[in-house]
């Protein structure tokens, strides 16, 4: 028996539609590479401007992933879109290339915003101090104690109860919100020794130091964290060889 091989021969029109979607992808190329080279060097100057700023960087990177280029169609056909390789591989790059914008974005918007958010409300609380809030001058009843530092701390808990807990600082939070139970509780019970002419001293220890030690190493995971990813968009923003 003899095998029958068919082939398909394109037609002097098919050929010319297949051509301009591969000059659409070509000149896409080149635009999304331009775009890309501007967009991480925007990214990188909001960055290097103040690292901590996150929902600035948040916003630089969202401005730009709003503003990505999108493959013109103009001057194509169905037919052409259809049988180029070159333009279905310039979709498809256009997602690959991106990614890291993408990526950096869900991150600041998923993780770093919201933990800065809690390392702040953290720094809130353990800055409190009862003595600034008495104000100078000795304490001759109980009422300051009840009027200014417990509606201070009461204040600060709630805010922080508000926030999600970073990955792993669960404990934290928990003994953060038992801080500040304990100086409410310290504060009432001080509000009663004084109306009653007993001594009172707030015993707070070293607590702050170690509750803002703790705070801090957060800070620095989440600093760390967007580092890496503001660091990777840049190191993959050279695509010209892909």
């Amino acid at each position: 028996m003899t095998a029958l091989t068919w082939a398909v021969v394109e037609s002097p029109d098919e050929r010319r539609q297949i051509a301009a979607a591969d000059a659409a992808a070509a000149k896409f190329r080149v635009q999304l590479d331009r775009f890309m080279a501007g967009a991480v060097s925007l990214v990188a100057d909001q960055y290097d401007e103040d690292v901590d700023d996150y929902r600035a960087l948040l916003k630089v990177v969202n401005t730009q992933l709003e503003a990505v280029p999108r493959i013109d169609e103009k001057g194509t056909t169905a037919y052409g879109r259809r049988q180029s390789d070159d333009y279905n591989a310039a979709k498809r790059r256009d997602a690959f290339v991106t990614k890291p914008l993408r990526d950096l974005s869900s991150h600041l918007e998923r993780r770093a915003i919201p933990d800065a958010a809690f390392a702040a409300a953290a720094h809130k609380l353990i800055r409190l101090d009862p003595a600034k809030l008495l104000g100078p001058g000795p304490v001759f009843n109980g009422a300051p104690l009840l009027d200014k530092v417990v509606p201070a701390y009461r204040k600060a808990r709630k805010r922080l109860a508000r926030q999600e807990a970073p990955e792993g600082a669960e404990l934290l939070q928990a003994d953060l919100l038992t801080y500040a139970d304990d100086v409410i509780d310290m504060s009432k019970n001080g509000a009663a020794k004084i109306d009653v002419g007993e001594p009172f001293y707030f015993q707070l220890a070293d607590r702050q130091a170690g509750l803002n030690k703790r705070v801090v190493a957060v800070e620095s995971i989440m600093q760390i964290e967007v580092g890496d990813e503001v660091d990777f968009l840049a190191r993959n923003s050279d695509f010209t060889g892909s």
